[in-house]
């Protein structure tokens, strides 16, 4: 088991929490969305941007002060922008020329690229494609991290955005897209501890369409639950209030 503490943390989700907590959301398909402005980042600059990176970008300000934005940076997405990926794998199967911006953009860890030039951060990144979990296997990267690092704070996004076009058929949650930052400090003097912990499991299929990152803001971060668990084809991760 490992202590942690959650300095700060901020959602996005064109969905409200009632939704989320009821499960009253039975489109399969996405809300429309707008992502909110990015009044921080030059519009010259916010050309190059696509939504994936526009929504993490804008969850991590949110979550951050200017003193707080030097921090190693983690990427915890399931599909990335798969959307761009694909349309450019197309694109060279139809010999047609590509999109430099569009290549740019598939690359998985390119949103806390884009951070790192905004604001100056030269402290370590890492993304990762997180399967079934983006809030577990985050927090794992986080973990590593820490052990890494043991002095500089983590901040940790989990972002997804629905598929579209050729890829829509696979979307099997309504409740996207969403932009989760947490600010993490191995700091055992700070306040809002929690414990994290994994342990492998064989045969678990993940239930219900709400993304795990929603339960846990919802019913852990902002409720009234001490415990929260989630479970993978291969991995169970636990969180639990220090109180």
């Amino acid at each position: 088991m490992i202590n942690l503490s959650i300095k700060s943390y901020f959602l996005w989700t064109p969905f409200t929490s009632s939704e989320v907590v009821n499960n009253t959301n039975p489109s399969p398909k996405s809300k429309t969305f707008e992502i909110p402005a990015l009044d921080f980042i030059d519009k010259k600059k916010q050309r190059r941007l696509n939504e994936l990176s526009r929504l993490v970008l804008y969850s991590a300000v949110k979550c951050t002060t200017p003193q707080m934005r030097n921090c190693t940076t983690i990427l915890s997405s399931r599909h990335g922008d798969i959307n761009s990926a694909l349309k450019v794998l197309q694109d060279i199967a139809h010999d047609e020329l590509i999109s430099p911006q569009m290549f740019v953009n598939s690359v998985l860890n390119m949103p806390f690229a884009y951070y790192a030039i905004f604001f100056s951060n030269n402290l370590s990144s890492s993304a990762i494609s997180s399967s079934e979990s983006s809030l577990g296997y985050g927090f794992l990267e986080a973990v590593l991290n820490l052990k890494r690092f043991p002095t500089n704070d983590i901040l940790l996004t989990c972002a997804d955005i629905p598929l579209e076009g050729d890829l829509e058929k696979f979307n099997d949650s309504p409740y996207l897209p969403y932009s989760f930052s947490l600010l993490i400090s191995g700091d055992e003097s700070a306040q809002n501890r929690i414990s994290f912990d994994y342990e492998p499991v064989s045969g678990v299929e993940k239930s219900g369409k709400i993304p795990d990152v929603l339960e846990f803001y919802n019913s852990f971060l902002n409720g009234d639950s001490v415990f929260f668990k989630t479970e993978t084809s291969d991995l169970c991760f636990s969180w639990r209030k220090q109180i």
